[in-house]
């Protein structure tokens, strides 16, 4: 249900719950989120240059606040680029976000 349906759709799937039923809004196609969620997907496995440049600076080994810093970003931010790119290329681990950075040509052996 959406926050801002009828009084009748309410109705409806208080109805179609109390016999056991699921209840999806007409609004909300189940096929549109499973289009939209394999289209987020393919566009999050290309890194924004704000990503690239955090992943850098996290492979070289720089604290969160020290980026932040840098980049004047909060904390947060840079948090959230960091989980963003180990979700989507489903690393999980700092260990695999420093491999990974190494793959990308982000960093190198011999700084």
């Amino acid at each position: 249900m959406l926050k801002n349906s009828a009084g009748q759709e309410l109705l409806k799937a208080i109805d179609h719950v109390l016999h056991g039923k699921p209840y999806l809004t007409p609004k909300l196609r189940a096929e549109d989120w499973v289009e939209r969620n394999s289209r987020a997907r393919q566009f999050s496995r290309e890194m924004t240059p704000r990503q690239k440049e955090i992943v850098q600076l996290l492979g070289e080994g720089r604290p969160m606040k020290e980026i932040a810093s840098l980049l004047d970003l909060s904390e947060k931010t840079v948090e959230f680029h960091k989980h963003h790119v180990m979700q989507a290329f489903n690393l999980g681990s700092n260990a695999a976000l420093v491999l990974f950075a190494l793959k990308q040509g982000l960093i190198s052996l011999n700084p």
